[in-house]
């Protein structure tokens, strides 16, 4: 069997992946499972920021800003704080499969919606439906 390059970059993403919850699992069992996520995202963000300074990629408005707050409470606080903290309670593997069965995002909604187009059955679990479907269409 032969791999092509997209292959083995699949292969060390799943690598990096995977690792990536055993080292949670053992910097929860140091350091609170909160300070331990927000310790490793703010240096993550404080890489990518410096990174990006100097390769002259870091080129957002200042109005931007704000969103991106929005998003980063949503997206990385709601979201990983919760997953951290539920990691005092379950193996690491498990809070990996867990995690990896997220649901469909709004904005994937959205683009269906938009296009005319229906979502496969039981790709949501929204209930009910069509009440859920309105609010987030107008949001």
């Amino acid at each position: 069997m032969t791999f092509d390059r997209n292959g083995l970059l699949f292969l060390l993403l799943c690598a990096i992946w995977g690792t990536t919850w055993i080292g949670i699992k053992a910097g929860i069992d140091v350091v609170p499972p909160l300070a331990f996520a927000g310790t490793r995202f703010m240096t993550a963000g404080a890489i990518l920021l410096a990174v990006s300074a100097v390769n002259g990629s870091l080129r957002v408005a200042l109005r931007d800003w704000p969103r991106f707050a929005v998003a980063s409470l949503f997206m990385i606080a709601l979201c990983y704080g919760p997953l951290f903290w539920g990691m005092l309670y379950v193996d690491s593997g498990t809070a990996a499969v867990a995690f990896s069965l997220h649901p469909v995002e709004v904005a994937d909604l959205m683009a269906v919606a938009d296009a005319g187009e229906i979502m496969p059955p039981k790709s949501t679990w929204f209930e009910p439906k069509l009440r859920d479907g309105l609010l987030i269409h107008l949001i």
